[in-house]
Parts: C-alpha cells; sequence; structure tokens
C-alpha cells in the first residue's frame, strides 16, 4: 500500500505537498494527491478522519488510502490509476 500511495503522490504532484492544479474545472486541486476541497471534506466525513487542512501531506495521504481501501482508488485518480496500472 505504501509503495502504491507514493507512486500516486508521484503521478498527481510529482510528490509535490504544495503542488496546485489552478484549471480544473470548479475548483482547484490540490497538494499530493490533488484533492479538490468538496471531495476532501467529503472522504474525511465518510472515513472519520482529519480533514481540516488540505495542505498537510499526512492527512491527504490517510484519506487517500482511505478511499483505496475502500476500492475508490480507480474512479478518484483514473487517469493515473490507468497510466501506472495502480491495482
Amino acid at each position: 500500500m505504501e509503495q502504491l500511495l507514493d507512486r500516486l503522490a508521484m503521478c498527481e504532484s510529482s510528490n509535490n505537498p504544495k503542488a496546485i492544479r489552478p484549471k480544473d474545472p470548479e475548483t482547484p486541486s490540490i497538494g499530493l494527491y490533488q484533492w479538490q476541497i468538496e471531495s476532501y471534506v467529503w472522504a474525511g466525513r465518510r472515513y472519520g478522519l482529519p480533514h481540516g487542512d488540505i495542505w498537510d501531506p499526512a492527512e491527504q495521504r490517510e484519506l487517500t488510502k482511505a478511499i483505496i481501501i475502500d476500492g475508490r482508488g480507480p474512479q478518484h485518480w483514473k487517469n493515473c490509476w490507468r497510466k501506472y496500472n495502480l491495482n
């Protein structure tokens, strides 16, 4: 799991916790795993995990891990998932 999370972070943000993609259609994607604020809050509530600081790489990693364990990784990070066959 840790290796998968590392590969996903590299694909999404070049492993840069300060990465921001302002060109996303509704809100910018932020941080290591390129979360959008609405999705970040949703995931934190759904999985009962801290979600108060979208810029916190450790917090992002835990939420990302929860999504993957729940089987939603390919839906949430579809481009990187396909590109690197992260199954």
